[in-house]
């Protein structure tokens, strides 16, 4: 059957752009709070990781999964915070009934703990929005996945701040010579049949690969995004219902250290964080479907193991845009979440008022800024529980048939 076709744009009603400048106000609130809170608990992260580098008594290895904790929950909490965004954990679409059946809205956590094989695993993720990361981050460290690493493109390793967290984190660089020559073929994506080139540096893959491998053969997991870049429809501000051509490479890893596919498939990241927006924090519903996929890496190619994962991840986004696609703004519930959100606000100022003591009392103003910061973010922490455990991610309600 054909994919369903995604609704572009809204055009603005003519004669109705007062009605819809409340809803212009609120989302570039929205954008505000969530902008500030990535870029504090960022600049926070980045100082604890490099702390925990510093402890004498741990190895590369712990140090790098102990950053990924830390950081996967601080990615949780700048979520956490905006009481519009929420994570729903969707059931598996089975194709031959067309109803979700099986592993019904189960967590990632749940469905690793299912597989008794303890191979590693290849996770496999598309790519629909800036969001992703933070929400893969967050996701797999409340699975208690603390060792896995990303495929990245090495340009991101050369941002500030953000490039020294990946290094951090451990996280393997991919070589583009798309990347530093621009030889990108569609770089909006318009063109059909077509997508960035992404040949890769060879000389400098085989470096990684053969880390790739000493890492995965030592138990550690790799998370990719085997579409390379984000999804053409997102680009011309279209839902996901159909995915760009799997890239090759981390399915050849995958299968020469026998690792295990699991996908997790994201429907809605766009409307959080749409393409082109400097940052994200719109109001929306992030539908995620943990899925493993046994049969891609028994695959006897890895061109092969790419065509199988792309027609599984394709079929769960279709469905999830199927039964989703009249969400189009998402839940604010500003009222029955609001003591979060006051909540935050206050936590934020006293983190705010905490840099003073720093400015005017030298030594002693230091040791009380610490201290206090550590006050605060203990308190953070307990909010992102409160809030975690509240609402947003309760399994959804959508029944089998």
């Amino acid at each position: 059957t054909a994919a369903p076709q995604a609704p572009g744009p809204d055009p603005a009603p003519e004669g109705k752009s007062a009605k819809r400048r409340p809803r212009m106000l609120l989302d570039t609130a929205c954008k505000v709070w969530f902008g500030t809170w990535v870029l504090v608990l960022v600049l926070n992260v980045r100082a604890l990781l490099g702390l925990i580098h510093s402890l004498p008594f741990l190895s590369k290895r712990q140090a790098e999964d102990w950053s990924h904790v830390v950081c996967g929950y601080m990615f949780r909490l700048s979520i956490g915070v905006c009481p519009w965004i929420r994570i729903k954990w969707e059931p598996i679409h089975n194709n031959n009934s067309n109803t979700k059946k099986g592993l019904s809205g189960e967590r990632l956590s749940q469905v690793l703990d299912k597989d008794t094989t303890q191979k590693p695993v290849l996770m496999l993720m598309n790519h629909c929005s800036f969001i992703d990361s933070l929400i893969a981050s967050a996701v797999l460290a409340q699975a208690g996945r603390g060792q896995f690493r990303f495929l990245m493109t090495e340009s991101l390793f050369h941002i500030p701040v953000w490039g020294t967290m990946c290094r951090y984190l451990g996280h393997f660089p991919v070589f583009a010579f798309a990347n530093k020559a621009g030889t990108i073929a569609d770089p909006l994506g318009t063109t059909e049949g077509k997508h960035e080139d992404f040949r890769v540096d060879k000389e400098k893959m085989q470096r990684v690969g053969r880390e790739i491998d000493a890492f995965v053969q030592s138990g550690g997991g790799l998370l990719i995004y085997p579409e390379g870049t984000i999804s053409r429809q997102v680009r011309k501000g279209l839902r996901v219902t159909e995915l760009l051509p799997f890239r090759y490479g981390g399915f050849a890893i995958g299968i020469r250290n026998k690792m295990r596919a699991v996908a997790l498939v994201a429907q809605g990241c766009e409307r959080v964080w749409p393409w082109k927006a400097g940052i994200g924090g719109l109001p929306g519903t992030i539908h995620l479907v943990a899925k493993p996929i046994p049969e891609c890496l028994e695959a006897p190619s890895h061109v092969e193991a790419s065509q199988r994962a792309k027609t599984s991840m394709e079929d769960e986004a279709v469905a999830l845009f199927a039964e989703y696609s009249t969400d189009e703004t998402g839940p604010y519930d500003p009222f029955i979440k609001a003591f979060h959100a006051l909540a935050g606000i206050l936590l934020f100022a006293i983190w705010a008022a905490m840099l003073l003591p720093l400015l005017c009392a030298g030594t002693c103003g230091l040791l009380v800024t610490c201290a206090a910061h550590l006050l605060v973010l203990l308190l953070l922490l307990l909010l992102f529980v409160l809030i975690a455990r509240g609402q947003n991610e309760q399994p959804s309600s959508s029944s089998s048939s």
